[in-house]
């Protein structure tokens, strides 16, 4: 299983050569695990996200045919460490280390898709809006994804990001839901 994360903001179309990170398996924690805020970093925020899960075996995928190419959504949430993030883009170097830590991606419980055609709420603390399937770019993204990788079943696809940011502080919880369920619940430590 693998976990791809398009840098890509939400509402913007996906750029050519395409912005994906790779995120290993042990990166992510699952959904009601405590989040313990490593040591390397003393800043620390995260960036809530949609994601959604491959359900059939795929290669050169049409974006006429993506849909059928996934099953659920969950919210996750990156979490990044400001100084080490900074650190990496001030020196225009490349390093996976500010995506791959143990709890680097807090991800939800899986959840059924909408109505494709609908507007659904997504919120985590206190940030809030409606979006669509449509406007997440997930067709577009499983398209250029597929024509350089094989998706498989199981696999996870993060198209785009949100602008917003929330700090992330020992002692407090994060809570957040999609489409009125809630599907993501974490308590940092």
């Amino acid at each position: 299983m693998k976990t791809i994360l398009f840098n890509t903001p939400f509402g913007e179309d996906i750029p050519e050569p395409l912005p994906v990170r790779l995120i290993p398996d042990s990166a992510i924690l699952a959904n009601r695990r405590p989040f313990f805020i490593p040591d390397f970093d003393d800043r620390w925020i995260c960036t809530p996200a949609v994601a959604f899960r491959i359900s059939r075996l795929g290669k050169s995928v049409g974006t006429k045919f993506a849909s059928r190419y996934f099953d659920a959504m969950t919210l996750v949430a990156r979490s990044i460490p400001v100084t080490l993030s900074e650190r990496i883009e001030a020196g225009s170097t490349y390093s996976d280390l500010a995506f791959s830590f143990d709890g680097a991606l807090l991800a939800g419980d899986w959840i059924p898709l909408p109505d494709t055609e609908a507007e659904f709420p997504v919120s985590i603390g206190d940030f809030s809006f409606s979006c669509s399937l449509a406007a997440l770019n997930i067709d577009s993204a499983i398209h250029a994804i597929s024509d350089y990788m094989m998706l498989k079943m199981g696999d996870i696809i993060i198209p785009a990001t949100f602008p917003h940011t929330a700090p992330l502080a020992i002692g407090s919880h994060l809570e957040g839901s999609l489409n009125g369920v809630e599907c993501f619940s974490f308590r940092i430590k």
